[in-house]
């Protein structure tokens, strides 16, 4: 399923569905950038995701970076464990965030 982007007053929430991938990534890109330039907060919503490739977590941790630039906010929100996992045994410990697994809270 393609992503979604809900433009609000002050927030864009972007939901990604599914397996997300090179395929998507154009798309993807053009989204984010739109809302960067808007200037609201961006979330991400990964609650229906079942698969994030490596092109897509690049994407996002690359889309944090720039909205901390432009001086918004950016955030990922219901992100599934087993996305969790996998991000983290891509080797990236800081997506966008930091991961901290149960076990370290």
């Amino acid at each position: 399923m393609p992503p979604v982007l809900i433009d609000g007053d002050i927030r864009s929430v972007l939901r990604l569905e599914g397996e997300v991938d090179i395929e998507r990534a154009e798309e993807l890109k053009a989204m984010i950038t739109a809302a960067i330039i808007s200037r609201k907060h961006l979330q991400v919503d990964l609650e229906a995701t079942t698969d994030l490739d490596v092109t897509a977590v690049q994407l996002l941790c690359c889309a944090a970076r720039e909205a901390e630039k432009a001086g918004t906010s950016f955030e990922v929100v219901h992100l599934p464990e087993s996305i969790r996992n996998s991000v983290r045994e891509m080797g990236f410990d800081d997506f966008p965030t930091p991961i901290v697994s149960a076990d370290d809270r």
